[in-house]
């Protein structure tokens, strides 16, 4: 018997990459809703390979994945997602204190949020640790090195059950008095139409009508979605660590698409149901 294989139709919706965990939600919420995107929930480190390889029409990336490939991409303005205050979405966990770390385990999802650890570490403390890439409950990593970097749901409320944690976000507003900067969305000139452009855009207020409540932390008690001028310039002060510190070879300048583009943030579908 001659064996008929099924191919499901594949979907013309516009493959757009937001990170899987709490930062992301409001996005998410918003976008399945809509349906003018088909959504890919990925690792941050995961979608920039996954744009980098033309994998997805848009994502939202990290600074530094930014960095890497701003000369391909650029910057949908009116949405992004940032910290004004400590939130604990990204810990430094020590086994012994901060003066004793030198290796800290880091689980490999996020380069930015590896950045930050090794900018803050060098510039307040004064330290320069070994980084061990190295998967595991918490537990597993600082038996393996000195201290622990998480970052997202693993980070959140972290440094309640470990009085040796140090929030990085809160370190790094006092350092530079500029929010932190986790993701904006990035595309090629050419991968997303107009309309796709302003729905994202428009993304950045739908902090004013968030979802209704999951388990959890609320995502708009810890992080600002739209996409002001303070928030543009933490970016720039990030890349222009990372370029001190000898992590990026230059600062790239934040590459817009055109001010037509954020005009058009009202969109219908953004309404909540």
């Amino acid at each position: 018997m001659k064996r008929i294989w099924y191919i499901p139709p594949m979907s013309s919706r516009t493959l757009i990459g937001i990170p899987g965990d709490i930062s992301g939600r409001p996005f998410r919420d918003v976008l399945r809703s809509a349906g003018e995107f088909e959504v890919v929930l990925d690792t941050p480190a995961s979608l920039a390979q996954r744009l980098e390889h033309r994998g997805l029409g848009g994502a939202l990336l990290s600074p530094i994945d930014y960095a890497r490939n701003a000369s391909e991409y650029l910057i949908v303005p009116g949405s992004a997602v940032s910290s004004q205050s400590g939130n604990e979405s990204i810990v430094i966990v020590f086994r012994q204190g901060v003066k004793a770390v030198r290796t800290l385990a880091v689980q490999p999802v996020s380069a930015s949020d590896i950045i930050l650890a090794k900018i803050l570490l060098a510039e307040r403390f004064d330290i320069e640790p070994r980084i061990m890439p190295l998967a595991g409950s918490l537990d597993v990593m600082l038996e393996r090195a000195d201290a622990a970097l998480l970052a997202g749901d693993a980070a959140i409320g972290s440094a309640l059950e470990r009085p040796e944690a140090l929030d990085l976000v809160e370190e790094w507003i006092a350092a530079t008095d500029l929010p932190y900067v986790h993701g904006f969305w990035c595309a090629r000139e050419k991968a997303l139409t107009d309309a796709e452009r302003a729905v994202l855009g428009g993304l950045g207020s739908c902090a004013d009508d968030p979802s209704p409540e999951a388990e959890g932390p609320s995502p708009f008690d810890l992080f600002c979605y739209d996409f002001p001028e303070n928030v543009q310039e933490g970016i720039r002060e990030f890349l222009r660590y990372a370029y001190y510190h000898g992590i990026l070879p230059d600062v790239p300048d934040l590459r817009f698409f055109g001010s037509d583009d954020a005009d058009e943030s009202a969109s219908p579908l953004l309404s909540p149901n």
